[in-house]
């Protein structure tokens, strides 16, 4: 049987199942021959970070680029944060997103001056709202503050008791099973919205509970407040009747940069194992294997503005390699330079000096090629 080795891992393995450049941004099924299936999915997590979570991924949504042929589908954006506010009466209100960039107001219940009101795109969704809330009061009562970053890291987390008619909380820190909690998600000082924030509970995409405040005490104060007024089987009603007037939706990202740089510099790496197997074995290129392996980076690397000679070609991703004496020059452009990316390998010799590499993705026909040493 034949056997490769993963260039990241060193194992033997059987099968190839990564791609040159990535589907999801519109490449071309062609196999690399040298990452194993284990570093494989490991690293789809970084490509997942950078095309789907953040400002990349915004991009390719509106190209409209349909990153598998077989589901014959528009990748849509999924933004982690949308917000749209009610032009008459100021409220921000919670907001979801279906596919190809449509919205809706997600159900939620919203604190304005001490009374509670509930909002929703349709009823059904605010009365599995209503049930996912009654069944967190009656078996759960926890707040988590803040994730863990493992399963192996502590949980910061409010539980909340009652006595007699008044509810109260302690804060705890330990290891914890998460299910059916609710989630605290503080909106930063920085979003323009945050003043105009009023705390509510909502569904997320998954349906799990959510409470979006300015600070942990906000969320606590609602959360107490909203547990005594459930106790009084009062009926809540709409604040707003018409939501006409939600003209403008607030879009916000959530993503880890350094793992999109690692998606970057691995699709970059990608490249040139490909069209230049020599480059596997070459010690300089060590330092960045260990980056995509770590997210340890110690080399110069950043942004780049679009350049219009480079970036002319229509429907195109773009990754340029230029040869100098003393090192090799990469530079990744998506989406015809509306993203750039550039970093530099010293003491790399692949091509003659002087000389220029284009490798090219046409994210609309899902086609790669290769010019070699052409001049700019």
């Amino acid at each position: 049987m034949l056997m490769y080795s993963c260039v990241y891992c060193q194992t033997l393995y059987p099968k190839n199942t990564e791609h040159v450049f990535p589907l999801g941004l519109g490449g071309e099924k062609i196999m690399i021959d040298c990452v194993c299936d284990k570093c494989n999915n490991e690293f789809s997590k970084l490509e997942r970070e950078l095309y789907q979570k953040s400002p990349v991924a915004l991009i390719r949504s509106t190209e409209g680029v349909i990153g598998n042929k077989s589901r014959n589908s528009v990748s849509a954006f999924k933004a982690s944060l949308l917000l749209c506010q009610d032009d008459a009466s100021g409220i921000v209100y919670e907001v979801g997103q279906s596919e190809r960039m449509q919205v809706f107001i997600r159900p939620q219940i919203i604190q304005i001056k001490n009374t509670f009101y509930v909002e929703a795109d349709h009823q059904d969704n605010l009365n599995a709202l209503m049930v996912k809330f009654k069944s967190w009061k009656y078996n759960n009562l926890r707040l988590i503050s803040k994730l863990p970053e493992s399963k192996l890291t502590e949980t910061n987390y409010l539980e909340i008791e009652k006595t007699e008619n008044n509810y109260f909380c302690k804060k705890i820190k330990g290891h914890l099973k998460i299910k059916n909690e609710i989630i605290l998600d503080i909106l930063p000082r920085s979003h323009h919205l945050h003043n105009s924030l009023n705390t509510r509970i909502y569904f997320d995409d998954l349906r799990n509970l959510k409470i979006r405040a300015k600070t942990e005490t906000a969320a606590v104060k609602f959360i107490l407040e909203l547990l005594k007024f459930s106790d009084s089987k009062e009926m809540m009603n709409s604040y707003v009747s018409d939501t006409k007037n939600m003209k403008e939706v607030s879009v916000g990202f959530s993503f880890n940069s350094k793992k999109c740089e690692q998606a970057l510099v691995k699709i970059a790496l990608n490249t040139l194992f490909h069209y230049y197997p020599a480059s596997r074995n070459q010690i300089p290129i060590q330092p960045y294997l260990d980056f995509v392996k770590t997210g340890k980076r110690t080399f110069s690397a950043g942004l780049e503005a679009k350049k219009w000679i480079l970036d002319s070609q229509p429907n195109t991703h773009n990754i340029f390699l230029y040869q100098s004496e003393s090192f090799l020059s990469i530079r990744i452009s998506l989406f015809n330079g509306q993203f750039v990316y550039h970093f530099l390998i010293p003491s790399l010799q692949l091509i003659k000096p002087g000389k220029y590499s284009q490798f090219i993705v046409d994210y609309k026909l899902n086609k790669n090629q290769i010019n070699n040493y052409i001049k700019i």
